[in-house]
């Protein structure tokens, strides 16, 4: 299940903070919300995988695997992380129907592009510190990215329950 409620609130309240902030406190609340943002893009693309998982793997070598899959995949890009730990988990023959059914409005090619910028904007926000000339997206725009992605993963989410 992907549920945004949480997130949406974050970061809404991070983009208040970073309004009424001077500009170097309101960079730390940009940081962050990017770093938010990604946090829930991975834990709810494991949420999604997870389901099928629970529902449709019933005997523990293979839940022993499952975990192991899932244990093993850190990161919440499309092609290396999400599409592979399903690919892997509903199998090639069901990854290719979904694929195909989510993609007729383009929407994979929207969320493997938007998932590689934020992939960008997160590694620089985890693996630098605050200087003076370093600049963050405002939250507004992480919000934005949250709203255009949340559609995408709840399609996902809703087609893999009907996968039988």
């Amino acid at each position: 299940m992907v549920v945004k409620k949480y997130i949406l609130s974050n970061i809404k309240k991070l983009d208040q903070l970073y309004n009424s902030s001077p500009t170097v406190e309101a960079t730390y609340y940009s940081k962050l919300a990017i770093i938010e943002l990604c946090g829930w893009i991975e834990f709810s693309m494991d949420n999604i995988v997870e389901y099928f998982a629970n529902e449709h793997i019933k005997t523990q070598p293979f839940k022993d695997s499952f975990k192991s899959l899932k244990d093993k995949n850190y990161g919440f890009d499309y092609k290396q992380n999400f599409r592979k730990m399903l690919s892997q988990t509903i199998g090639m023959h069901n990854m290719e129907k979904l694929e195909l059914t989510i993609n007729r409005t383009g929407n994979v090619n929207i969320l493997d592009a938007t998932l590689n910028n934020l992939k960008n904007l997160r590694n620089d926000a985890a693996h630098t510190y605050i200087d003076t000339t370093k600049t963050y997206q405002a939250p507004s725009v992480t919000k934005s990215q949250l709203e255009l992605i949340y559609p995408i993963l709840k399609d996902f989410s809703k087609e893999i329950k009907k996968i039988k």
